[in-house]
């Protein structure tokens, strides 16, 4: 069942990779944009977890690479890259296309063996509904956050606590729900 997740993650944190230039295209690297939204993001993440490690599965791509090694200037991080995280063609090919969202949610039951703090760095396409399935099928309540055009924002949940809040990117403070 979703909820015995509970038990084992004190906080998870939905992260969106940062801004990037097309100019690079097909590697997507961050522009500049991209490393400000990700360092206060990173900064936002430190003061949550303090000193304690988070592992973050990330996408392999460049721009999801990128993001997550400047997180790192923050926050202690075990990287674990995962290439179903990256296009919807590996989505297929590991299976990820039907009750994507479960599947998740069973990745993050393995991982939290080993951590207690965990992230999750893709694209769009597979987290823009997970947010809303985290929050009603772990959290037991709706998710009103805005989760579209969240680039370079992270969906936070503090699930000792059972609440959640959208991590700020350059343009905006936190919003508290």
């Amino acid at each position: 069942m979703e909820s015995d997740i509970k038990k084992y993650i004190d906080n998870l944190f939905v992260i969106r990779h940062g801004s990037y230039s097309m100019r690079d295209y097909p590697e997507c690297k961050l522009s500049e944009r991209g490393i400000l939204q990700m360092e206060r993001l990173g900064k936002a993440m430190k003061e949550i977890l303090n000193d304690e490690n988070v592992t973050i599965l990330t996408t392999t791509a460049t721009r999801g690479m990128e993001s997550v090694n400047v997180l790192k200037d923050f926050v202690n991080i075990k990287i674990v890259g995962l290439p179903f995280l990256y296009s919807d063609r590996l989505k297929e090919s590991y299976g990820f296309c039907e009750e994507p969202d479960k599947k998740m949610i069973n990745i993050l039951k393995d991982v939290s063996k080993s951590s207690r703090n965990i992230g999750i760095l893709s694209h769009f396409e597979l987290l823009e509904n997970f947010p809303a399935f985290f929050s009603e099928s772990v959290l037991g309540k709706p998710f009103d956050g805005n989760y579209k055009n969240t680039i370079g924002k992270a969906a936070y949940f503090d699930i000792k606590n059972s609440r959640y809040q959208i991590l700020p990117d350059v343009y905006s403070g936190t919003m508290n729900i």
